[in-house]
């Protein structure tokens, strides 16, 4: 099953494929010293190219956005934008967002790593900015689109995080604190500047969906990655 946005799927100048269990990294892939160029090899088999085309990035939970202007690993980094055609970028995710930008006018594309810390840190902010200042694009002009995650019931948080978060996208039931993760991201692109109609969020839960997703939470902290991808195609 190929999960792909409606919001992207009707500019035939890009590719992108928001990742399952099917075409992801197995456990053992992912927790094998190499894994990152593991998931350079099966994203260029899931797309049928050249592995020298291919972008991933050692994720840490950052806002560091980068350029990306060339194939290959790019190390403590949780985002890159390009305007390189047929250069494929990797999102790993197994709770976490992944975060697919595009420029129709520009033809820039952009993938983030969303994950609570990288959105408390502004990484969205911090890649818009990015994409400002580097190509001249205004947010107005920028479509989003955010594949399967953790969501709502599942993203149980401790008090110790609360702070990081406005109290309108937490959720207290019987002692228990929850994030509304979907509509955080949602908030942070908006304020960012994007048009709300210019947003699309896939309604998935990675844990309610063991046989689809693979889940850090759901599968106890040991567990495999989908690979998230996009490029911009020679056309």
């Amino acid at each position: 099953m190929k999960l792909s946005s409606k919001l992207l799927l009707p500019y035939r100048n890009i590719s992108h494929n928001f990742g399952t269990r099917k075409n992801g990294l197995t456990i053992e892939e992912a927790r094998a010293p190499n894994h990152l160029e593991k998931c350079r090899q099966l994203a260029a088999k899931n797309n049928k190219m050249d592995l020298e085309n291919v972008a991933c990035l050692e994720q840490v939970h950052s806002n560091r956005v980068k350029i990306a202007n060339e194939s290959g690993i790019y190390p403590a980094t949780d985002g890159v934008i390009t305007n390189k055609k047929e250069l494929l970028l990797c999102i790993q995710t197994a709770d976490c967002a992944p975060i697919f930008l595009f420029a129709p006018q520009k033809k820039v594309i952009g993938a983030l790593h969303g994950g609570w810390r990288g959105i408390a840190r502004n990484i969205i902010r911090v890649a818009i900015d990015r994409l400002k200042s580097t190509f001249e694009i205004e947010p107005y002009n920028l479509l989003a689109a955010v594949g399967p995650s953790l969501r709502n019931h599942c993203f149980e948080i401790g008090p110790d995080i609360l702070h990081h978060f406005d109290d309108r996208f937490i959720l207290e039931e019987d002692d228990q604190y929850y994030l509304s993760f979907a509509e955080l991201i949602k908030y942070e692109l908006i304020e960012a500047g994007l048009i709300k109609d210019n947003i699309d969020i896939l309604d998935y839960c990675t844990k309610c969906d063991p046989h689809m997703f693979y889940s850090y939470r759901g599968d106890n902290q040991v567990t495999g990655r989908m690979l998230n991808t996009i490029k911009l195609l020679d056309r």
